[in-house]
């Protein structure tokens, strides 16, 4: 075979690697952007770490597992155990009850989880303001930026910034208030049970209870990023993330407390409020009272 004849060879088996590879390559490409697309978060380095990550692409439980109250395992046990022999929980019931509405504004502009998890413990009993549930209860780690990247705290371990700061104030998800309210509860006759991914129809057996949203009840559609302190994983956090308190659902609404509006009890469209709880992973926390023949779907 001529030495030209190698050569053409050669560029062409390269050629058709190349457009092999770039084919692939944009595939590849775009299954990731479609789900991106679908998930509407970024694709991060570190998902395994990373809990919102985890809620909006849960499937089953398998992630989970070790959570002894989370979500659907809390509602199947319920459900089909627990209160298996009572009919109204067969089905949806409507239910609304009535809560103290705390402002966030002036103190806490960026604190909304704190206040709704106030007012959830003043439902309860519990005498407590926001000051001393911010200062006393609620963990928190500063955000930074240096060198043009941001470092962060996983917020599903502790609050990311300062809830006082109107700039350096991002937010936490379910766990940290859970472990909040346990520390303000102190007490062997309530629990703080993070009950996030159950269904609406569920969470109204449990009112009041915190939940996230966003400011506007829509779709949260981008996250904001940082990095962990040693550089090592990537933590993901909605952008226009907001924490309510749910004091009523129906079969067209939901009503909420929100920190944010102490103008009066917010009515917001059911399917609106559920796609804005998806968006935001399913997240929420409520107080059971374990007292012996304690009034409540307990």
């Amino acid at each position: 075979m001529k030495k030209v004849n190698k050569q053409k060879i050669i560029t062409l088996t390269l050629a058709i690697l190349f457009m092999v590879s770039l084919a692939t390559n944009v595939f590849l490409y775009y299954k990731l952007h479609m789900e991106t697309q679908k998930i509407k978060i970024s694709i991060i380095s570190s998902p395994e770490k990373d809990y919102f990550t985890r809620m909006k692409t849960l499937t089953d439980y398998s992630f989970i597992n070790d959570w002894s109250d989370k979500g659907i395992i809390f509602e199947k046990l319920y459900r089909e155990k627990i209160h298996s022999d009572l009919k109204r929980h067969e089905g949806f019931i409507p239910n609304r009850v009535e809560a103290e509405l705390i402002a966030q504004n002036p103190d806490y502009p960026n604190g909304c989880e704190s206040a709704s998890a106030v007012m959830l413990l003043r439902y309860c009993g519990f005498d407590i303001t926001l000051k001393d549930f911010v200062d006393n209860h609620l963990k928190k780690e500063e955000v930074i930026d240096k060198d043009g990247v941001r470092y962060g705290p996983d917020p599903s371990k502790c609050y990311a910034g300062d809830p006082a700061s109107e700039r350096r104030g991002w937010g936490c998800f379910a766990p940290v208030i859970t472990e909040a309210l346990t520390s303000a509860i102190g007490s062997e006759n309530y629990k703080a049970v993070d009950i996030s991914q159950t269904s609406l129809d569920f969470l109204s057996l449990f009112l009041p209870a915190v939940v996230w949203t966003t400011q506007d009840y829509k779709e949260a559609t981008k996250v904001y990023q940082w990095k962990s302190l040693d550089g090592n994983f990537t933590y993901t956090y909605p952008v226009g993330s907001h924490t309510v308190l749910l004091v009523g659902v129906d079969k067209e609404y939901v009503y909420l407390n929100d920190p944010l509006k102490p103008e009066g009890v917010q009515k917001v469209k059911r399917e609106q409020f559920e796609a804005s709880f998806t968006s935001t992973g399913r997240q929420a926390v409520t107080i059971i009272n374990r007292t012996p023949h304690a009034e409540g779907p307990y």
